[in-house]
């Protein structure tokens, strides 16, 4: 049976199924007096299907041939031995009462002679059947969008709970001071050491668990970032604390790093800075209440309270991660060596050049935020936190707008949102002289500086395309290196003498420059691109064939 099959599929891959091509094959060769290639195989067809020889007469097979030999025979031949097969004349198809048919008197197969064939009342063939309609794999295992949209929000609920670590101890100087025995600029140190472990740690988190699915180096992250607050709570010294804290912010950069590639890929590459975006809310959102949930926690339970609250934030998110976020069957971790040559690209460097810089630029004034308020603008203090609320509703709507624009073209919202951030600073170098517009002017810068993160987190993920997990995580360290720059440039100059407002001179100068090193990366990839397509064309002439 199997060999018959081959045949059958033989002989309808010919073409032979069709009355003009069986007509001609069956001729032979004017010229040359030999069969045509199709009329041989026609003939190989017909023998193999028939069976042997018989010894004493020649002849192949019986006269009636077997139910395969029929059914080829109406196939291949076009039916010229058959009655017309009209549905309402057509005889019963039953295989007791069909006549057998006898090739010897079968009538001649020609064009003319043939019987009219109608297409709808053909039998079906058996190897043209209708395919049925399957899911694939990816359609199988593609989360579906309710549970797409609880992985992003559990993935900000970690950056929530990261960005709260990073603030709340702004809140807790003065009570921390008091119970460890130490000066404010010693307990200062542990925002310091903070934004130090998150620059240093990143990349060498990242780098450790190359070969770890994202999904279990996310889990890893937060059980560690769930120990330092937990070490953090019971310390009983200062040592102990700054254990802790860095313990913690170990986690930190690898996590911005390695979330937002997992939250781009749960979506289509048309919403991937949507979903970044979305995934970041939670790191804005900790901006703005990060300090006032410490001071009241503080105030109210003491300090190991803030840390005893982030570890069960941390552990809620853990718990999220787990359930909701996808272990995809195509995400198996990458090798080092892999990672790491990504950084031999260009376009990597730039685009943490452009971080550095621009993200300086935009925390260049919010560093210094409260004393230019209150100094400057003449803000009463108790104004400053409803102004910070402000500030970050600003920052919020500006990251999920950053998102959308990424989304629809990437480079001009690169441009866009560099040019409004500077821009912003511009005007607050004036408005800070007058409250109204100072505090319109909080809102906008607020809006215009976290507009830029989506945009060049999604900026880092392209350039570092097909490894970008160690990427994306040194663009995190490349930010907090961008925040440490202004905050140590606006200190200095601010003690030289030249008042409050310096920083955000120093903010305008960097936001310059981000433009014209992005500017500088944008014309030197125009011109080479043609170059590339000129390459391109004359390495096609060559390997044409000659005339």
């Amino acid at each position: 049976m199997p060999g018959r099959v081959r045949v059958f599929r033989a002989a309808k891959a010919s073409g032979l199924g069709r009355q003009g091509r069986v007509d001609a094959a069956a001729e032979d060769c004017g010229s040359c007096g030999r069969r045509p290639q199709a009329g041989r195989r026609l003939d190989w067809v017909r023998a193999t299907l028939r069976g042997p020889r018989h010894p004493a007469t020649g002849d192949r097979g019986t006269g009636g041939g077997t139910p395969w030999t029929r059914a080829v025979d109406r196939y291949i031949l076009g039916r010229a031995t058959a009655p017309p097969r009209h549905r309402a004349t057509a005889p019963s198809r039953h295989r007791a009462t069909a006549p057998p048919r006898d090739r010897a008197t079968a009538p001649p197969r020609h064009g003319a002679t043939a019987p009219p064939r109608h297409r709808a009342t053909a039998p079906p063939i058996p190897s043209e059947r209708t395919p049925v309609p399957t899911l694939t794999a990816a359609a199988k295992t593609a989360p579906d969008a309710r549970r797409r949209t609880l992985a992003l929000l559990a993935l900000a609920l970690g950056a929530f709970g990261i960005g709260l670590t990073e603030f709340v101890v702004v809140g807790l100087l003065g009570p921390l001071g008091e119970d460890l025995r130490v000066s404010i600029p010693t307990a200062g140190l542990l925002v310091t050491g903070y934004a130090a472990a998150v620059a240093i740690g990143a990349p060498i988190m990242t780098a450790a668990g190359t070969r770890l699915p994202r999904k279990t180096m996310l889990v890893l992250l937060m059980s560690l970032f769930i120990a330092g607050n937990t070490l953090a709570a019971v310390a009983t010294g200062y040592g102990v604390l700054m254990t802790g804290r860095i313990v913690a912010a170990l986690c930190h950069g690898a996590f911005m790093g390695i979330g937002p590639v997992m939250a781009a890929s749960l979506v289509a590459p048309e919403r991937r800075s949507r979903a970044i975006a979305l995934m970041m809310t939670g790191l804005t959102l900790a901006t703005v209440i990060g300090v006032p949930f410490g001071t009241a926690l503080g105030q109210q339970f003491g300090w190991r309270a803030s840390f005893w609250a982030i570890a069960g934030i941390g552990a809620a998110a853990l718990a999220a991660i787990i359930a909701y976020v996808p272990a995809r069957s195509d995400d198996t971790g990458t090798d080092l060596r892999t990672e790491l040559a990504v950084f031999r690209r260009p376009q990597v460097w730039t685009v943490l050049t452009i971080t550095m810089l621009a993200w300086g630029a935009a925390y260049a004034a919010i560093t210094f935020m409260e004393p230019i308020l209150t100094d400057v603008a003449g803000f009463d203090a108790a104004a400053v936190p409803w102004l910070l609320v402000l500030f970050g509703v600003g920052l919020t709507a500006g990251n999920l707008l950053g998102g959308r624009l990424a989304d629809r073209a990437l480079t001009p919202a690169l441009f866009g949102t560099m040019l409004a951030a500077t821009a912003a600073l511009a005007v607050f170098t004036v408005a800070a002289h007058h409250q109204a517009a100072a505090g319109v002017m909080v809102f906008v810068l607020g809006f215009a500086g976290f507009a830029m993160v989506p945009v060049l987190q999604t900026r880092v993920m392209d350039a570092a395309e097909g490894a970008p997990s160690l990427a994306s995580s040194t663009n995190a360290a490349a930010f907090n290196v961008g925040i440490a720059l202004s905050a140590w440039f606006g200190g200095i100059a601010i003690d030289a003498g030249h008042g409050l407002l310096a920083p955000v001179r120093i903010g305008i100068a960097l936001g310059l420059a981000a433009i014209g090193v992005a500017a500088v990366a944008w014309l030197a990839g125009r011109r080479a691109r043609p170059d590339r397509a000129h390459l391109d064309r004359a390495h096609l002439d060559r390997s044409r064939p000659a005339g």
